[in-house]
């Protein structure tokens, strides 16, 4: 609450080389801010998506600190003693009951119900069964990046028909990711569903989850290495 208010207050300088700054870093604040605010994802109200906002944080600190210091400016001599021991006692205060409260407040990421499944396809099915599948094969899926941070290599769904077709996956080991995202809108029922039914697969391993739903990685039988 008090960062916009300082942030506010950061106009309130006659120094003109800080107020091109000050703009400058409003602009860096205001750009990203009516980006995730207007649109994305529902809007900021929308639960966990809220950590996009997180690159509109370095900005708002920095004219909130501008503000600061044009208010302590403000100050007498005798103020400003007063209010550095009331912020030193405050930070103190803060980082005690922080490390006092911590054990009690963290929330283990699996008990989160909002995107459950999600981490329940990164943490109970891929990390645990990617290891069953060979090094060398190639992830069909919608989060190749997560295969390429296990070491393993990934290629974009709804890239594979034109990478097979076109011939550059020849003598590849492919492997379908049937994974979150093709267990939901609009995936589930055009390019996952496409990809099952047009290539001969054979699932290896899979997860149901607790409505049903199952997660799976499949071998891509039409590759030519059958």
């Amino acid at each position: 609450m008090l960062l916009p208010i300082f942030a506010i207050l950061s106009i309130f300088t006659k120094n003109r080389e800080l107020l091109k700054k000050i703009f400058a870093i409003f602009v860096w604040f205001i750009i990203p801010f009516l980006i995730y605010a207007s649109f994305y994802a529902g809007s900021v109200t929308y639960g966990v998506d809220n950590r996009f906002m997180l690159s509109c944080t370095v900005p708002l600190i920095l004219l909130a600190s501008i503000g600061v210091s044009n208010v302590y400016n403000l100050l007498s001599k005798k103020t400003k003693i007063l209010a550095l021991s009331v912020v030193a006692i405050l930070l103190f205060a803060y980082l005690y009951f922080f490390k006092e409260l911590l054990p009690y407040v963290i929330v283990d990421p699996m008990q989160i119900w909002e995107a459950h499944d999600a981490r329940v396809y990164v943490f109970d099915f891929v990390l645990k069964r990617y290891s069953e599948i060979p090094k060398d094969c190639y992830f069909v899926s919608f989060v190749p990046g997560l295969f390429r941070t296990l070491g393993r290599n990934g290629i974009y769904a709804d890239n594979f028909p034109y990478l097979y077709n076109s011939g550059e996956l020849k003598g590849k080991f492919l492997i379908f990711d049937y994974g979150y995202w093709c267990i939901v809108p609009p995936f589930h029922d055009s390019t996952c569903k496409m990809i099952l039914e047009k290539y001969r697969t054979q699932m290896i391993t899979n997860l149901t989850l607790e409505d049903g739903r199952t997660l799976a990685f499949y071998y891509i039988l039409n590759s030519s290495t059958e």
